[in-house]
């Protein structure tokens, strides 16, 4: 019985009963957003690190190019040695999980393409200027990192076979200079790469990037598709190349 303005046991366990139900309700109402929230912003930044590093891909397939010499008047000598041209992993798919660990900004993890650039040398002319090659790398990282690394190196060659003659056995060279190395994407699961008529020029190559939420089941893909300069060579698969 209640005495006075008082409360009865029961009463006040049933009040703190549909007070824990309350807070309850509202701690799981708040979890749901907080979710549904970070969901959104993971897509939204997700998706944009995907365009980017899409068009990213695009701009440097198009700068892709053998090594080459003008000579004065009208003389062009290039080099269109394997190393100079487009390299992709043969490995279709390259899974984060299998990927290299990452050791530091400045060493690419598993590399999937290799793209070389080249601003002609010129010879003979008023100015002459000395080839200037650049580098570009991606890789990929068990942490699910896409990396680009892009070196550069500068030239000036000798007759007779001027730029002809420059062959490197490692890509990039001990002389070249780190130049830019940077994050595109994130939570990254895997990199899919395929060609048409592999070892053909003008090949079209297909690079297709998924992301996954760690938090979640969410995931979140774009491809890119494209045709380079130069031919493109199927690298045998190897984390260091």
């Amino acid at each position: 019985m209640r005495g006075g303005n008082g409360y009865t046991l029961v009463e006040i366990i049933v009040a703190f009963g549909v007070f824990t139900l309350f807070l309850a309700s509202a701690f799981l109402l708040f979890r749901g957003g907080q979710n549904i929230g970070n969901q959104s912003y993971w897509l939204q930044k997700t998706a944009m690190q995907l365009r980017n590093t899409v068009h990213h891909f695009s701009l440097t397939m198009q700068k892709s190019s053998v090594p080459t010499t003008l000579l004065f008047p009208g003389k062009i000598v290039e080099n269109s040695r394997n190393e100079f041209k487009v390299h992709v992993s043969s490995r279709e798919i390259v899974p984060a999980a299998e990927a290299k660990e990452e050791t530091s900004r400045e060493t690419p993890g598993t590399q999937f393409l290799r793209v070389t650039e080249s601003l002609p040398e010129r010879k003979n002319f008023e100015t002459n200027n000395p080839a200037s090659l650049t580098y570009h790398i991606y890789s990929l990282t068990k942490t699910g990192k896409i990396l680009y690394h892009r070196y550069m190196e500068s030239m000036f060659t000798v007759e007779p076979l001027f730029i002809e003659g420059v062959k490197r056995t490692r890509i990039p060279p001990v002389e070249a200079i780190l130049a830019e190395a940077r994050v595109l994407v994130e939570d990254v699961e895997s990199v899919k790469i395929q060609l048409q008529k592999p070892g053909s020029r003008n090949t079209p190559v297909t690079i297709e990037i998924t992301c996954a939420n760690p938090k979640g089941k969410t995931r979140r893909s774009e491809m890119y598709s494209g045709i380079p300069n130069v031919e493109v060579i199927v690298h045998p698969f190897d984390p260091d190349w």
